[in-house]
């Protein structure tokens, strides 16, 4: 009995010393004892500790588990080992991929990368991105919609393993229009989370393809040079002039690049006159403006008889020696840009012939209001920018050698180029610059010419390749502080007509003048400014008429408004040219519709042999959207349908539409009673009935409609 109590005593105390025990207490939180984990290219496990003082869960990315086995996913209270496992890497290494933990209110990660035989890639030349490397630097650096700089390029090699389509058409470069590839490439050929796209890409050697040159497909190993850019998720290129850089270990094309020889050469002046948008001539001229990097649009040729902008080039590659100030030899279509009021002379589709450097002009001046640059020194000053804009204000002198946007009322600014002899070698621009004095250009002004020596003082920059004054939509612009060796100037009281056009019933006109003028005398001239040919006469107290006159078509009209201001008779004139009717058998798509507003889903054009209706159709755009103004067409855009009526008792052979331009013309449409043709800028429709119709499958433009008669 003895013993049995002294062994009930000692099981007592133990329970009695268990009871009393404390339970281990866990710091409340997540941790891991290892921030990032790297294998080495043949593989191999390790472990992580989790610590957590709540029941915890693994995510482990999609793209991770091509590679790398996790295990176990979810724990409890305490410390747990989590064992990583990937096998060998041949190739490129895997980027980093991110585990994440969670425990309620609580999280860590762990960033798990492998290295693979070969180094890891840069972007460059010599040591390009793989697309999932190119994958994981734009997630990591770009934002949603964000592509890098023109000056920020990368190299990307990878396998294609899809070409994209467009209406089940394979988006190779010869089954484009612009003769651009969008394709995906990977690491290995396969789909994979981490391709790279490239979108609408050049052809080698960054030229558009040719008939003769290989086409890509399924398999081939490409190597891209493009900006990045970072679109929902997907990582591309962005830049417009990305190109395909090596196919299969070839880095130029097969087919013979073109010769320019066989086509007529003009002076840019006959060039501009011409205006031909579906014929090539060769021209030459110095070159200004010139900027490889991004967009050729800033280069201006210019010779002895004119200017030309060059917009568009057929082989950026072949444009890469040239430099500014030299003479620029290439092939050219032409084509008219207006905006605002402002017309620019276009070569568009330019082909690369020769290219014959120039001398250089010495830069000189410190940029001091003493001792200005000369638009060489400035040029070389910016150059020397660690960034831009300038921080400070510089002085600048130079010759007017180029008036892009002469000074207004409207804005108070001027556009022009200036260099150190009058001419566009080594000119430099001044955009949007104020008058003398800092202030706003108004009438009565004033207004510059070629020739005219200015000094201008301003910040400075570079600008899409183009070295020029800063002007900021905060208000910052530079401004003229000397004017043909003039500092100040009083406007001088002008009266200014601002419009003068033709209405329904005669003409309209409005004008400004100086405070204190308050009659006018007004009078509207028939070919020119004599008493015998005045054709109506007014004296009116407000700044505007809307006369009732019969006009002339295609006469000249001269409106002239004159008043007096102190002792000082002042007035201004103004030309008005009417246009002649349209032809009986053209309908003029620059025009307003017979029937129909622009914001209506149904309009319609007619001529002595036919009716043209334009209806919405599926589209989510008004029919006829875009009439009137300086750069007037008919704008069709895809679901729209455009459709033809030949008038009871005429007979048609045949429509000719006439495009803004040749690419214009060869956008999709789909004709239902017809058949049609394209050359240029010119569709020819032959119709088999006297109903038909085009569905409009691509948006497109047109001038002008003319009707071919039997």
């Amino acid at each position: 009995m003895k013993l049995k109590s002294i062994l009930f005593a000692a099981v007592a105390a133990l329970v009695t010393l268990s009871a009393c025990k404390k339970e281990v207490q866990v710091p409340a939180g997540l941790t891991v004892d290892q921030s990032a984990v790297k294998f080495t290219a043949t593989g191999g496990t390790q472990v992580v500790k989790v610590t957590s003082s709540d029941p915890w869960t693994l995510t482990v990315p999609e793209a991770a588990k091509e590679w790398l086995t996790v295990q176990p996913t979810t724990g409890g209270k305490g410390t747990t080992e989590v064992t990583l496992t990937a096998g060998a890497r041949e190739g490129k290494g895997r980027p980093a991929v991110k585990l994440n933990f969670l425990a309620g209110l609580f999280s860590a990660s762990v960033s798990v990368s492998q290295d693979g035989t070969i180094p890891p890639g840069d972007g460059s030349k010599a040591n390009p991105f793989s697309p999932s490397e190119a994958y994981a630097w734009i997630m990591t650096n770009l934002e949603d919609g964000k592509t890098t700089p023109t000056s920020q390029k990368y190299y990307v090699a990878g396998k294609i393993h899809k070409i994209s389509t467009s209406n089940n058409v394979e988006q190779k470069f010869s089954a484009t229009e612009d003769h651009k590839a969008t394709f995906f490439i990977s690491d290995d050929g396969q789909s994979s989370k981490t391709d790279f796209e490239a979108y609408k890409v050049y052809y080698l050697g960054q030229r558009a393809w040719r008939e003769g040159d290989d086409d890509i497909k399924v398999g081939d190993d490409v190597v891209i040079y493009c900006q990045f850019k970072h679109y929902k998720e997907t990582a591309e290129n962005g830049g417009q002039y990305d190109y395909l850089y090596s196919l299969n270990g070839e880095t130029v094309g097969k087919a013979p690049a073109p010769d320019i020889t066989k086509y007529e050469a003009k002076t840019i002046k006959e060039f501009i006159e011409l205006a031909k948008t579906d014929t090539y001539y060769v021209i030459s001229g110095l070159v200004s403006g010139f900027q490889l990097e991004g967009n050729p649009t800033q280069c201006t040729l210019t010779d002895e008889t004119g200017s030309v902008q060059m917009y568009g080039v057929d082989d950026m590659g072949s444009f890469s020696g040239v430099k500014n100030d030299g003479t620029l030899t290439i092939a050219a279509k032409y084509k008219k840009y207006e905006k605002d009021g402002k017309v620019t002379h276009e070569a568009v589709d330019c082909i690369f012939g020769s290219f014959v450097e120039g001398t250089s002009v010495e830069p000189k001046g410190s940029g001091t209001q003493a001792d200005p640059y000369n638009p060489a020194g400035v040029i070389e000053y910016i150059k020397g920018l660690a960034s831009t804009p300038s921080a400070n204000e510089v002085y600048i002198n130079g010759k007017v050698a180029k008036i892009d946007s002469p000074y207004s009322a409207e804005y108070g600014t001027a556009i022009f180029w200036i260099s150190e002899d009058g001419t566009m070698k080594t000119a430099f621009e001044c955009y949007s610059v104020r008058f003398l004095e800092k202030k706003d250009w108004v009438d009565g002004n004033t207004q510059i010419k070629l020739g005219d020596e200015v000094v201008v003082c301003s910040k400075v920059t570079i600008y899409n390749g183009v070295y020029e004054t800063l002007s900021e939509k905060d208000g910052y612009k530079g401004y003229v502080c000397s004017l043909n060796g003039v500092t100040t100037e009083t406007p001088k009281p002008v009266i200014v007509i601002k419009s003068f056009k033709e209405t329904a019933s005669g003409v309209s006109a409005e004008w400004t003048a100086p405070e204190g003028v308050t009659s006018f005398t007004v009078a509207l001239y028939k070919g020119s400014v004599d008493e015998e040919n005045v054709v109506k006469s007014e004296t009116v107290s407000d700044k505007k008429i809307e006369w009732t006159v019969a006009l002339d078509p295609a006469t000249k009209y001269i409106l002239k408004v004159s008043g007096v201001s102190g002792e000082t008779t002042i007035s201004d004139e103004k030309e008005l040219t009417t246009s002649a009717p349209a032809a009986a058998n053209e309908i003029d798509f620059t025009k307003a519709p017979n029937k129909g507003t622009p914001s209506e889903s149904k309009v319609e054009w007619e001529n002595d042999y036919i009716t043209v209706t334009l209806t919405k159709g599926t589209s989510s755009t008004a029919a006829n959207n875009y009439l009137g103004g300086t750069n007037a067409h008919t704008r069709m855009y895809k679901g729209q349908v455009l459709s033809f009526a030949v008038k009871s008792g005429k007979t048609v052979k045949s429509i000719v539409l006439e495009a803004t331009s040749s690419d214009y013309a060869k956008k999709s449409l789909t004709w239902t009673g017809a058949t049609a043709a394209v050359s240029g800028a010119n569709i020819t429709v032959t119709p088999s009935a006297n109903e038909f119709s085009a569905a409009i499958g691509e948006a497109t433009r047109f001038n002008k409609l003319t009707v071919n008669v039997k």
